[in-house]
């Protein structure tokens, strides 16, 4: 990742100058790693766009349009920090004290891999221990970089392409306080959650097999979908409707002139699914969808659904739902060797 520019303001009615900072030195560039990499580690995130009216009539919509794209100006972001700055004071409840707010938002311009995006971030200082030049503990105020009260990023790159799911948020902590919803404050009405983007593109998949002739191949569809998932969530990166939809390149042949709302992607943005075209996957709707935990008085399992299938199937783990019995296959050495050990025992 490449910082390009970055700028910071107090959140409080008396704000005053936008202050810019030096890109290339080191603290700084501290300062970059903490805040983004706080926003990759967060699953829970919100992705969306703006609709067609804020863009029109939105303040701070309207001052992000001239930054779409790669080239934006030091005034560009000043009157978006305006903007922003405005916004979250306006959306605050009446009697929070917004002077006295002890929050910052932090501004950062930077470019990953061929995507130029801008990301605020509301931190807070937070209180640590210390010691002084006598070795005596005291406490001490610090920023609170990596731990994001708020935030929102922006793929500027996507929306000067007028593409799809442009925006992604970092839920609030703090009902009712200055920068608690970014989302309403910020003008963003089209917004749809990581959990259920990750929910409904699987369910998407199942259905867009069934309706393909899939059928038979469905759950090794579905298998190659989720591990797409869990190595984008893995490695901090979002997951992309096109990228899901090459998967499917193994299944069905691409079309050359494929018709309108045939493709995968396509199908899975559209209603019912209404899947974001790039999103984060959502780390506890990815572990339920792959793994079977349960458990009875006497025993427990916990295994991935890859594992498991029907009586009669090569699958490792077979169910019997008439015999009602579940049977274990290849067991590991390790495995045999501590089930042996357990019946020498008794």
């Amino acid at each position: 990742m490449e910082l390009q520019k970055v700028a910071i303001r107090s959140l409080t009615r008396a704000a005053g100058e936008l202050t810019a900072l030096d890109p290339q030195a080191p603290l700084v560039q501290q300062l970059f790693e903490a805040v983004t990499g706080g926003f990759g580690r967060r699953s829970a995130l919100t992705h969306g766009a703006f609709s067609d009216d804020a863009l029109c009539e939105h303040p701070f919509a309207t001052a992000l349009l001239p930054m779409a794209g790669d080239s934006a100006s030091d005034a560009d972001l000043e009157a978006l920090a305006d903007a922003s700055l405005a916004a979250l004071l306006q959306s605050a409840e009446p009697d929070q004290p917004a002077d006295a707010c002890d929050s910052q938002v932090i501004f950062l311009l930077y470019q990953s891999d061929r995507y130029h995006y801008l990301l605020l971030a509301l931190v807070e200082h937070e209180t640590r221990l210390s010691l002084d030049a006598n070795l005596q503990p005291i406490q001490t105020q610090v920023l609170a970089a990596e731990r994001l009260v708020q935030a929102l990023r922006i793929n500027l790159t996507r929306l000067g392409r007028s593409q799809d799911s442009y925006l992604s948020f970092v839920p609030g902590k703090r009902n009712g306080s200055i920068g608690q919803d970014f989302p309403g404050a910020l003008g963003c009405s089209q917004a749809i959650p990581a959990s259920q983007s990750t929910r409904e593109l699987i369910r998407a998949t199942r259905d867009f097999c069934n309706q393909n002739a899939l059928h038979e191949r469905k759950d090794e569809v579905v298998e190659d979908v989720v591990s797409y998932l869990e190595q984008q969530r893995g490695e901090q990166r979002h997951a992309s409707l096109n990228e899901v939809e090459r998967l499917f390149d193994a299944y069905i042949p691409p079309s050359e002139d494929p018709a309108p709302g045939t493709t995968f992607g396509e199908f899975a943005n559209t209603e019912p699914y209404q899947v974001s075209q790039e999103f984060q996957p959502h780390r506890a709707t990815l572990k339920a969808l792959s793994k079977v935990k349960t458990k009875s008085d006497n025993w427990q399992l916990d295994f991935t659904r890859r594992s498991l299938g029907a009586q009669g199937s090569d699958r490792d783990i077979l169910f019997d739902e008439q015999g009602q019995t579940l049977t274990l296959r290849r067991l590991p050495t390790r495995v045999i060797q501590t089930i042996r050990e357990a019946l020498e025992q008794e």
